[in-house]
């Protein structure tokens, strides 16, 4: 699954971190840097799968990053989030 994480006020990278670790799925960062001049806008994908560690294909192994965790972050349900842990400062 690809996800668009990108957001200019919130960091949605830890709380997919937590929710990717706690159902066991292999998940990688991909930031797209932008070119505002061509008219193309940077972006953050996250990459989740179950089968695979996606460092091992060339492709994206070049470009993908660790997802961050980030202390004291509960996993995101139905029932619960917390906008103020990731808001971007």
């Amino acid at each position: 699954m690809a996800l668009n994480i990108t957001n200019l006020h919130l960091d949605l990278a830890p709380a997919v971190e937590r929710i990717c670790s706690t159902l066991g799925k292999n998940a990688v960062l991909i930031s797209n840097v932008g070119h505002s001049d061509k008219g193309i806008f940077s972006s953050d994908w996250v990459l989740i799968t179950t089968f695979r560690d996606l460092t091992t294909i060339p492709e994206i192994g070049k470009v993908a990053k660790e997802l961050e965790s980030k202390p004291g972050i509960r996993v995101w349900t139905d029932d619960y989030s917390n906008l103020l842990q990731i808001i971007k400062f």
